[in-house]
């Protein structure tokens, strides 16, 4: 396999692997809001459809899945091609994934999501707020695990 399709396996392998963490993350705060993982995904779909994707059923939640995967994949090809030649992360592993975590939170916080929701981002919101760090920063430490694992093979 080339060097490139192995990074990109890599790539796909911990975005999928750092995707299923969020999705765990989000469905148990879909819960404990009172909504559902299905609503989150509708949601993640109205990025690009608009308000009317909660209106779209079944359709629009695969579409979200497929939106939350795919930003996924692109989060740990972004470490996989880019971040991980850094000199900084070199020989410091453990410290690169919650670093890589903590700048795809402010990625997220103050770029991606105010691009749809101008109105209520970028926000603190206490301890949920404080849990989407702790979560980015395992985000990132999945990533970087993945991509230890697989070059130690």
């Amino acid at each position: 396999m080339s060097p490139f399709m192995d990074k990109a396996k890599t790539a796909v392998i911990a975005g999928i692997a750092a995707g299923i963490l969020d999705t765990v993350y989000f469905s148990a705060r879909a819960y404990i809001s009172d909504s559902t993982p299905g609503r989150i995904m509708q949601a993640i779909a109205s990025f690009w459809i608009g308000p009317s994707s909660y209106e779209m059923g079944a359709a629009s939640m695969a579409f979200g899945l497929a939106t939350h995967f795919g930003l996924s994949i692109l989060m740990a090809a972004g470490f996989v091609f880019a971040a991980i030649k850094l000199s900084v992360f070199k020989g410091r592993l453990i410290v690169a994934g919650p670093l890589y975590g903590a700048l795809l939170f402010a990625v997220m916080n103050l770029i991606v999501l105010p691009l749809r929701w101008p109105e209520i981002y970028p926000r603190y919101n206490g301890w949920a707020s404080t849990a989407e760090i702790g979560l980015h920063l395992a985000f990132g430490a999945v990533i970087v695990w993945v991509v230890r694992r697989r070059a130690a093979a």
